[in-house]
């Protein structure tokens, strides 16, 4: 059955309303101290406060980054794996599932790290410099090996094993700064996650799609910013625990 590409547009349409469904119904309000809630600063005042929270950027940053790898990545792989390697789209969907599978792999490492009470901190810093490194070994296969799917993909399924351990582990931290403003947390760690991608993935489009070399190049920048973010971050907080 071939419905074409608008059909993309009612699967997602069919999806939000099932998720609004399901969210109104089964997922209840946890903040039950209604006077706690009428002493929530409003969201604007709190995306200010959380603009000069050294910590809340660190890890905002870091996430943000993060998101973007992927962003650049699902923006130029079509060119890359249909243009330049020449597969079909069907074939290139499922190279594509791969990263998604090693994201449910990375996800299961960060409930299991969860589980045994691992640090947040730990996990979000030793995330960001695996993520790095498969972002580096994706450049460097890149420059010095043929490319096939396979050795352009293998290193995105790392990425994305990364990926997955850092997101539940960095959204905690971002929402558990302060309960009352988590909410506003979120929604400006969201705003940032896909304001960086936009501007990213605009600049990528902007360089020759000849080679994966500027996709591969700008994943490697967006990791190291991601490791320079958490580093910043929680350097402020150290300096903050010396006595």
């Amino acid at each position: 059955f071939r419905s074409g590409w608008r059909a993309l547009f009612g699967f997602l349409v069919v999806i939000g309303l099932s998720s609004s469904v399901t969210i109104y119904f089964f997922l209840p309000e946890t903040l039950r101290d209604h006077a706690q809630r009428r002493e929530r600063p409003l969201t604007f005042t709190a995306f200010a406060g959380l603009t000069r929270d050294r910590h809340f950027m660190g890890y905002a940053l870091n996430s943000a980054f993060i998101a973007s790898i992927f962003m650049v990545f699902m923006t130029s792989a079509p060119f890359i794996y249909i243009g330049l390697l020449d597969i079909s789209a069907s074939t290139y969907a499922l190279y594509y599932m791969t990263t998604i599978a090693g994201f449910m792999v990375g996800s299961a490492i960060a409930a299991r790290a969860a589980a045994v009470h691992a640090p947040i901190n730990r996990m979000i810093a030793i995330s960001s410099v695996c993520a790095l490194i498969a972002t580096a070994v994706g450049l460097a296969v890149c420059l010095l090996l043929p490319w096939s799917p396979w050795s352009l993909t293998l290193p995105v399924i790392a990425l994305a094993v990364a990926s997955g351990a850092l997101t539940p582990n960095a959204q905690a931290a971002i929402v558990g700064g302060d309960a009352r403003i988590a909410a506003a947390a979120s929604g400006f760690a969201g705003f940032l996650q896909m304001g960086l991608s936009a501007l990213l993935i605009q600049a990528v489009s902007f360089l020759p799609h000849t080679t994966p070399y500027p996709t591969y190049a700008c994943m490697v920048g967006s990791a190291c910013a991601a490791v320079i973010a958490i580093a910043w971050g929680l350097a402020k907080k150290k300096e903050d625990q010396l006595p």
